[in-house]
């Protein structure tokens, strides 16, 4: 899997990198599931980085943030990514796990480090506030 930023400054790139690490590797760590949901004939295009970790990597550099959110833009989208498409894939999963009507989280280690990943619906859809000029690409 190539892991690319597209919009990002070489030196934005390396601070990346190096402070949001963790967050990288547990995204790669996530990615099955991320394909399985591909597979399954879900549009990449509806799967959207946001938060604060969006935030502290892409614009302010303010803080470490140690969790990802990736927004979906309805709740119905979230059974791509339950538990039941990848119950085979968890040793890497600390053991958190969330499933609401418009929230699937879980928590996956990385080394010795617990990175929490949070799959949310967003009423308004995920194109609504999008900056589009910086694209996480997988």
């Amino acid at each position: 899997m190539n892991l690319g930023f597209i919009g990002c400054a070489n030196d934005q790139l390396d601070i990346i990198k190096s402070d949001f690490a963790l967050q990288i590797q547990a995204l790669k760590d996530f990615y099955p599931i991320i394909k399985s949901a591909l597979d399954a004939g879900y549009p990449m295009q509806n799967i959207k980085l946001g938060g604060g970790t969006a935030l502290a990597m892409y614009y302010f550099q303010h803080r470490l943030s140690f969790d990802l959110d990736l927004f979906v833009p309805d709740g119905q989208h979230l059974d791509y990514f339950r538990p039941k498409m990848w119950i085979d894939d968890v040793a890497n999963f600390e053991g958190r796990y969330a499933d609401l009507a418009h929230h699937v989280g879980v928590s996956i280690l990385v080394g010795a480090c617990p990175i929490k990943i949070d799959i949310l619906a967003h009423s308004m859809g995920v194109d609504s506030l999008l900056d589009k000029s910086k694209t996480l690409s997988i």
